[in-house]
């Protein structure tokens, strides 16, 4: 198995590669395989139909199927969230980037800061809720108050007039 999978991945025959990864699937599913076994080979199919093949329907259908069997599985998480992100459902993109945040240790500060930095943008840029990325701001410099990227973005929001007069309040 591992092999022809290996040629086909080589040798660029995504469809095949799908195939022979689901015919496994099915079979070590009969057999009783842990989902930590299923979720590897369901994972590489969704990233052949999300990658190679641009098959953005069947790889959430896929993504979907991984977290239901892990819901912590951050490499489903990240690709339904890239699936989301192009669709422009950002309610549900915020929803994955809070669940991937939860599951970052407090001890990687950095990988932290990063989400919030993304959660405050697409608050404010596409969700136009200036309080929201404030908040999400505000969460980063409270864990590192010298964090460059949020001291910017908080100064830059707070000389903006509207944001300056609303930003903290109702919008």
């Amino acid at each position: 198995f591992d092999a022809l999978e290996g040629l086909y991945e080589t040798a660029a025959y995504p469809e095949k590669r799908i195939a022979l990864l689901r015919e496994w699937h099915a079979s070590r599913r009969e057999a009783g395989a842990s989902d930590s076994e299923l979720v590897e080979h369901l994972a590489k199919i969704a990233n052949v139909q999300h990658t190679s093949l641009g098959q953005v329907d069947e790889a959430r259908a896929t993504y979907t199927e991984l977290l239901d069997l892990d819901p912590d599985y951050v490499p489903a998480i990240r690709g339904l969230r890239e699936i989301y992100a192009a669709e422009a459902r950002w309610a549900d993109v915020v929803e994955l980037l809070e669940r991937e945040f939860e599951l970052v240790p407090v001890s990687d500060a950095q990988r932290r800061a990063d989400l919030r930095m993304e959660l405050s943008s697409i608050a404010r840029v596409h969700m136009e809720d200036h309080t929201r990325g404030l908040e999400y701001l505000a969460d980063i410099l409270n864990e590192d108050p010298a964090h460059d990227g949020a001291l910017d973005q908080v100064e830059s929001l707070l000389l903006t007039p509207s944001v300056a007069r609303d930003g903290w309040g109702e919008q």
